[in-house]
Order: structure tokens, then C-alpha cells, then sequence
């Protein structure tokens, strides 16, 4: 592994798109401090950017170019994450339905990873769901 030019932009890509997805999903939430979602995704980052140094493309030439190249990046992330949310905010959504058909909806706790309430067996699909997630390697 070289230290060139190729390899610190795809680095900086891979850093760019790890910390967006990071700062969007909802597995790392409030609870995990912003230093340790950086410092986890500058350790994904430099795994990845020797196996992604063949797939970056064209290399930018100018700052406009990194420019766009590190925008894009940031939101390829950010929907990466929004997804991972949005998929995760179904599985609580479905199991407060659920607390709702049982009759205990109005038990409320308190969720660290968003931020809010939410009901038991919300709360509890919403671990199942991440849970799953991790184990298909999502």
C-alpha cells in the first residue's frame, strides 16, 4: 500500500460517505458520543480505501471536482442512513400498532436510541430489527 494521490481521495471518499451514514442512522444514535462515530468511521475508512482504490474512477483534478466528489459522497450517506431509519422507524411503528391491539399502548418508556418514548414492544421490535439487520449483514 502506497501513499499516493488515488489512495488519499479514495479515503477521503470512503471517510465522507462512513461519518454520513454514521451521523444519519439510527445504530450508532444519540447515546454513542460524536467523537466515537468519527473515530469508527475513520477505522471503516481506512479499511476500505485499499479495497476501493481500484473502483473510485477519475481521480478530481481540480477543488471544484473534490468538491462535488466529497458533496456526492456526503449524500450517498445520508440516504444510506435515512433508509436504515426509515426502515428501523417501521419495525417500531408496527410494534406500537401492535401494543396498541393488545391494550397496553398506553405504557410508554423511554427509547435512548431515538430520542423519545416509545411503547414496550416497539421498543422491543425496534432491537429485533437491528439485530436482524446486523446479522444479514446490513
Amino acid at each position: 500500500m502506497t501513499l499516493d494521490a488515488v489512495f488519499l481521495i479514495t479515503f477521503v471518499s470512503a471517510f465522507c460517505r462512513c461519518t454520513a451514514m454514521m451521523f444519519a442512522s439510527p445504530l450508532f444514535g444519540s447515546t454513542v458520543p460524536v467523537k466515537v462515530r468519527v473515530l469508527l468511521s475513520l477505522v471503516i475508512a481506512l479499511g476500505l480505501a485499499p479495497v476501493l482504490r481500484d473502483h473510485i474512477g477519475p481521480v478530481p483534478q481540480d477543488l471544484m471536482g473534490l468538491t462535488l466528489m466529497v458533496g456526492h459522497d456526503i449524500v450517498i450517506g445520508l440516504i444510506i442512513g435515512g433508509f436504515v431509519q426509515f426502515l428501523l422507524a417501521g419495525f417500531q411503528i408496527a410494534g406500537s400498532f401492535l401494543d396498541v391491539q393488545i391494550g397496553i399502548g398506553a405504557a410508554q418508556v423511554f427509547s435512548p436510541m431515538t430520542g423519545g418514548t416509545s411503547s414496550p414492544i416497539g421498543q422491543f421490535k425496534f432491537m429485533l430489527g437491528l439485530v436482524l439487520l446486523f446479522l444479514l449483514n446490513g
